[in-house]
């Protein structure tokens, strides 16, 4: 996701065995910014 939609996403098992099959995102940025990453991490996943 990092080059192809320019979103960091770590995996989740890097905070724990609870976390394996998870990914996580810093959500600590202006809402506009959320928005954004939300629309291209849609975009990317119904992309073929």
């Amino acid at each position: 996701m990092l080059t192809r939609v320019r979103l960091w996403l770590d995996k989740g098992q890097k905070f724990g065995l609870k976390g394996h099959g998870y990914v996580r995102v810093n959500l600590g940025c202006p809402r506009a910014t959320v928005d954004e990453a939300i629309q291209r991490l849609t975009a990317a996943v119904a992309a073929p």
